[in-house]
């Protein structure tokens, strides 16, 4: 391991700056949830009123702790000498509240979230619950982590890039994560059976068991995500071409999730469910998009690295920026409004113009973060052509698919054609996404024979 003062004076401000961040939106969707939990207690519920504001303890410690940490972090800013070393301390101060935030929000996490299956299941209104609200956190804070850290050139696992025994560092790494999923878990399943014997609730065991299931894909995800992390942290580090490789073998899981999940949505098209029957399934692996998602975040990010800093490309960088802000800000903003949306609930349900204008609202926000999605896209290839790295004709093939997903958008979100659709939109990006595939694949090597 080493140290570097750089490093760490950026590591201090990415964090406090994450930790802003976090506070603000977890305090926005606490005070959002109590407004649901609030509105609809007069409908018929099950357990005294009181009980189902419990959940919203992980948005509170979150905003409670990020606030304390960052108004303490302020004192200490002003208290501190002007110089290197009063420097020095905000940062390493910084670094380790950033630490503790993020332990604070896994217990949290850990402790909330079986309440919070135990009671929106026993309410009479669509409740938020706290695994939505923790997953939409995680995507928003890591991109911005991710984006900050790529921007000033600074790699996760720095301190250990350099260390002769790698691999064994990361397995290190990877160890302690499991031993944080069980620690997790254990914490849940001692909440859950508190809040079974608490709720006198007959569902104890199933909420266990959910609980088991939760944690193992998450460390599943996380593992998967890490390992792949450290390999492309490894092999941009150490690369001995323009362009390392890296991004496209990320790029290569997101067309495998992508791929996947087209080929389950076919398998249950051509089942003999009902509809109903087949969107709950198909619900069931929403996660793979989603993280096809977070991954294409990675690629975008490592990609821009190397392609960016060899060639100043305004244009791929533009087109950058726009794809992270569909991804990220774009699915925050969508939750936000279903937030907003199971606030007037009991109205909506009666009020035949307020579904429609909730109904168009959703429509247009997502055909606007797929428009922003594929003007990036079209853009991130525009750049290398105009720089005359690859040829006229990509670009022409990248409008073309922009023109032919933003008509399908439109046509399956203004019209209901039943769940075969969500077969076709996957099928679409996944298309989409082999064609960015093969551009850039070309493209790296003939950068690489250009011996940029």
């Amino acid at each position: 391991m080493f140290f570097d003062e750089r490093i760490e004076q950026e590591r201090g401000k990415i964090t406090r700056n994450t930790m802003l961040i976090g506070t603000i939106c977890a305090l926005l969707c606490g005070i959002l949830r109590a407004l649901n939990i609030a509105v609809n207690m007069d409908h018929i519920h099950s357990y005294s009123k009181l009980y189902y504001f419990l959940p919203l303890g992980f948005e509170a410690a979150i905003a409670i702790t990020g606030a304390l940490t960052l108004l303490i972090g302020i004192i200490l800013a002003h208290v501190s000498p002007h110089d290197e070393y009063g420097k020095a301390q905000c940062t390493a101060y910084y670094s380790r509240a950033g630490q503790l935030v993020l332990y604070i929000a896994l217990i949290a996490f850990a402790l909330f979230e079986p309440l919070s299956l135990l009671l929106t299941t026993n309410i009479n209104f669509q409740g938020i619950g706290t695994e939505h609200v923790a997953l939409h956190l995680f995507l928003l804070l890591s991109t911005y982590l991710a984006f900050s850290f790529k921007r000033h050139s600074i790699y996760f696992n720095y301190s250990i890039l350099e260390a002769p025994q790698y691999k064994k560092a990361v397995l290190r790494n990877l160890g302690k994560l499991g031993v944080g999923v069980l620690v997790g878990l254990g914490l849940s399943l001692f909440a859950a059976a508190c809040g079974g014997w608490l709720l006198r609730s007959s569902r104890t065991i199933g909420i266990m068991q959910i609980c088991l299931i939760l944690w193992s894909v998450l460390f599943v995800l996380f593992s998967i995500t890490y390992a792949l992390l450290s390999l492309l942290e490894y092999l941009s580090f150490y690369k001995k071409q323009l362009l390392s490789g890296a991004p496209l073998l990320t790029l290569y899981f997101v067309l495998f999730l992508r791929g996947s999940y087209t080929v389950i949505s076919a398998l249950i098209v051509k089942s003999n469910q009902t509809m109903v029957a087949q969107l709950m399934t198909l619900n069931y692996f929403a996660f793979l998009p989603l993280c096809a998602g977070f991954w294409l975040v990675l690629f975008l990010l490592y990609y821009h690295h190397e392609y960016y800093t060899a060639t100043k490309d305004r244009l791929f960088h533009v087109g950058l920026i726009l794809m992270l802000l569909a991804e990220a800000l774009g699915s925050f903003s969508d939750f936000v409004l279903t937030l907003i949306q199971t606030i007037l609930l009991p109205k909506h349900l009666t009020d035949i113009s307020l579904h429609l204008l909730f109904a168009d609202l959703n429509l247009w926000l997502l055909l606007l973060t797929h428009l922003v999605f594929l003007i990036g896209f079209a853009l991130v290839i525009a750049g290398p052509v105009r720089k005359a790295h690859a040829p006229k004709g990509y670009l022409w093939g990248a409008v073309m698919m922009v023109v032919l997903t933003l008509t399908l958008e439109f046509l399956f979100n203004t019209q209901y054609y039943g769940t075969w659709q969500y077969l076709v939109n996957s099928l679409t990006w996944l298309l989409l996404y082999a064609y960015l595939f093969c551009f850039l694949l070309l493209l790296s090597r003939r950068l690489t024979a250009m011996e940029y």
